[in-house]
């Protein structure tokens, strides 16, 4: 979990080439699917007992969607919300856990914030800034987190809509930076 999945989010919006970049996406989307599969038939990663692999899983999994997926360029594999039913309902019961919550408390809107200001601004800061208006939009709708109401959900999903379209139109090819870093 963490080589694959909590530092390669990191590699991946870290990265100064697109081959290292490629790499570790790849590598953060094969681990979503490894744990969708786990996560089949187990409770928790581990089986049915609350492991440390499953606390290290959820401190990126809880900032996966909102921030990790658009400021880090994550999204090969697609949200978790979205793509991966087993994922999230691991996240919604890992959140149900008073310990997991409060230690959320303050940060989920937080999350996209921090993450948008340090990742890499240059050429992208139209499609950055929709992004942060549309984790807006959804933190102001109550749709952040994990156990939010699915209706909420949707309502933040289509008022968003607009905003995720020009998201999508302004994102540039990741530059080879080669000699800078």
């Amino acid at each position: 979990v963490y080589v694959s999945f909590n530092n390669g989010v990191y590699r991946c919006g870290f990265s100064g080439q697109a081959q290292a970049y490629e790499h570790a996406a790849a590598e953060v989307s094969e681990a979503l699917v490894w744990m969708e599969g786990r996560l089949q038939m187990r409770k928790y990663l581990c089986g049915g007992v609350l492991t440390e692999s499953d606390v290290r899983c959820f401190t990126t999994l809880i900032r996966f969607d909102s921030a990790y997926r658009h400021a880090f360029r994550c999204n090969k594999s697609g949200s978790v919300r979205r793509n991966f039913p087993n994922l999230q309902r691991y996240l919604r019961d890992l959140y149900s856990i008073d310990a997991f919550r409060k230690s959320c408390e303050g940060m989920l809107f937080g999350y996209p914030v921090m993450y948008f200001c340090i990742c890499k601004w240059e050429g992208r800061r139209l499609s950055n800034t929709a992004r942060l208006l549309e984790c807006t939009a959804f933190w102001l709708l109550g749709a952040l987190p994990p156990d939010a109401a699915g209706w909420r959900y949707f309502v933040a999903s289509l008022c968003t809509l607009p905003l995720r379209v020009l998201g999508r139109l302004m994102l540039d090819p990741l530059p080879d930076l080669g000699g800078l870093l």
